[in-house]
């Protein structure tokens, strides 16, 4: 039992000690570049934030802005508020799969809560909104569809 508690504790030091940080570095503006925008969502990454993770992986900050409060969190029942807002610190895979690491949630009524999640991946799927975040992240190179024609030398 004072293993939990040790291991609960160190989890709440390091997601404050991350947003001591983030505080402490909010005197330079994050660079919040949309990657994905649906009916439901906007979602920016910080583009400053990105950083090489171990074995390959990018690390980064994300945002994401509700078009409505969204009243249907995935995330524990303690954070199923209506959200506006959620800023996550996310971790991308080269075999395309992602997790959350930490959250923020901002709420309707004006408050905020924080999150720290086990970082189980997930697969990114095609033509959806965590795909063009991804992308972004790894920034992979883009394919030109049209062949290259050579014409034959004479």
């Amino acid at each position: 039992m004072e293993v939990e508690k040790l291991k609960k504790g160190l989890f709440v030091l390091s997601f404050l000690l991350i947003m001591l940080s983030l505080n402490i570095n909010s005197v330079q503006a994050a660079n919040w570049v949309l990657v994905g925008d649906s009916n439901a969502t906007t979602v920016y990454v910080d583009g400053d934030s990105v950083i090489d993770g171990p074995s390959g992986s990018k690390e980064a900050w994300t945002k994401t802005e509700f078009k409505s409060p969204d009243c249907t969190s995935d995330y524990p029942k303690a954070l199923r508020k209506c959200s506006t807002r959620v800023v996550v610190y996310e971790k991308h895979f080269k075999d395309k799969t992602f997790c959350p690491v930490q959250a923020v949630f901002y709420f309707a009524d004006g408050s905020s809560q924080g999150y720290t999640d086990d970082c189980r991946p997930k697969r990114v799927v095609p033509d959806t909104v965590p795909e063009a975040v991804w992308k972004y992240v790894f920034k992979p190179p883009a394919i030109d569809p049209s062949p290259q024609i050579h014409p034959l030398e004479p």
